[in-house]
């Protein structure tokens, strides 16, 4: 059913369900499941996840041509037998959309969403940069795989079905699951918040936020962030066209998800955040810790979970 542009959504006193309310915080039968989306903080959050759980995360990706390019049920099931301790989970093809609560009931999930004219062009950069696709802005625009992707995301297989148009009943079905499918949800440009609020939620596990930012889009700063404003001046009207269902899924995160959570943290959430910006120091693994999950993750993960995706078909590598 469709929405009307008018209607206004129900400002909710949490985003959490009585009985996600009633049950523990993150109890020892919980996975964590993060939803990223691209070029949205997502390595970041990724690397901050490993440092903390340690060799109980894995970066997850579908293990069979049927599964549309997401992770499903059967997947988790042979990731749990290369790993039976996880607790964390993360990667493109993971989506609250699908039937991961078949094996592990109580799956939290989170994802943080970005302001979707900076995260379009910055899709646009990393692609011409990093996989030497998309020559051309103009080429790009033309895509609608790439338009309102964040939609996309949180409503199914996101190159699936590259001609799709996303619709309004997407962006409906997208802020529904936000709203009652999200254990949390953050954006980029409160980052530090999202941290905040991930800590309080995973206590008592001594959780540590500082991070350093990753996979940033500058890597040669002086000349993406002019081509950047450049593209942003002359494909303004463009870029918001593509992209006016991201929009107002954004600002329903915002003005509505986000308020509703940082009233449920209590009443020190403004100070904490200021503190914990104050105080944040780059965070790194211990290095003895980091290369035994650098060894076990190229030894022993990657090669297991990647044989498997050969012989069902598909690429050894990638992430969907």
């Amino acid at each position: 059913m469709l929405v009307p542009e008018r209607r206004r959504e129900p400002v909710p006193r949490t985003i959490e369900s009585p009985r996600e309310r009633s049950r523990p915080a993150f109890g020892p039968g919980s996975l964590l499941a993060f939803v990223h989306i691209e070029k949205a903080a997502g390595t970041t959050l990724n690397r901050v996840l490993r440092r903390n759980f340690f060799l109980r995360h894995m970066d997850v990706r579908p293990l069979s041509r049927d599964a549309n390019k997401l992770f499903r049920a059967e997947d988790l099931r042979i990731v749990l037998r290369v790993n039976p301790w996880i607790r964390s989970i993360s990667g493109h093809s993971v989506t609250a959309s699908t039937d991961l609560s078949s094996v592990v009931p109580d799956v939290r999930y989170i994802t943080l969403l970005r302001e979707p004219a900076r995260r379009y062009v910055s899709h646009y950069i990393y692609s011409k940069d990093r996989t030497q696709k998309h020559r051309d802005f103009e080429e790009f625009l033309a895509k609608n795989v790439y338009s309102n992707f964040q939609v996309r995301a949180l409503t199914g297989p996101k190159f699936a079905k590259p001609g799709r148009v996303v619709t309004e009943a997407d962006l409906h079905a997208a802020r529904e699951s936000l709203l009652k499918r999200f254990w949390l949800v953050g954006i980029v440009e409160e980052f530090d918040a999202f941290m905040l609020q991930l800590k309080q939620k995973l206590e008592p596990m001594a959780f540590n936020p500082a991070y350093r930012r990753r996979n940033v889009s500058a890597q040669r700063p002086g000349v993406n962030a002019g081509e950047a404003q450049r593209i942003h001046e002359q494909y303004r009207d463009a870029i918001a066209e593509n992209n006016a269902l991201d929009e107002q899924l954004y600002r329903y995160a915002r003005d509505t998800l986000l308020p509703a959570q940082k009233a449920a943290y209590g009443p020190r959430f403004v100070d904490e955040v200021a503190a914990l910006r104050a105080a944040r120091r780059p965070g790194e693994a211990h290095p003895v810790r980091a290369s035994v999950d650098f060894v076990a993750r190229k030894t022993y993960y990657d090669p297991a979970l990647g044989l498997v995706r050969r012989l069902n078909g598909l690429p050894y590598r990638g992430t969907y």
